[in-house]
């Protein structure tokens, strides 16, 4: 596999699945290498509900793991208020 143009981080492992098969061969047609991943999880939980802050460190080793890569991502908008 070349060096990849393009990491998209996604939530979880149901989208680290699909979205190769639904872009990966687009992208390359394209010039893109893409690379797909799931980050902020955890051996307990699979993905999902990711902090803000725990994103962007993955983010940020990311930048540093792939200098000169296009960062992007895929996740799900989920609301939900807190009750205290």
């Amino acid at each position: 596999m070349s060096k990849p143009d393009l990491i998209v981080i996604t939530e979880g492992q149901t989208e680290t699945r699909a979205l190769p098969e639904l872009l990966a061969t687009h992208l390359r047609d394209y010039g893109w290498e893409p690379v797909f991943t799931t980050f902020g999880t955890t051996r307990r939980q699979k993905g999902g509900a990711l902090r803000f802050k725990t994103l962007l460190n993955d983010i940020k080793a990311s930048a540093k793991q792939y200098a000169g890569c296009y960062i992007s991502t895929f996740f799900d908008y989920h609301y939900s208020e807190q009750k205290t």
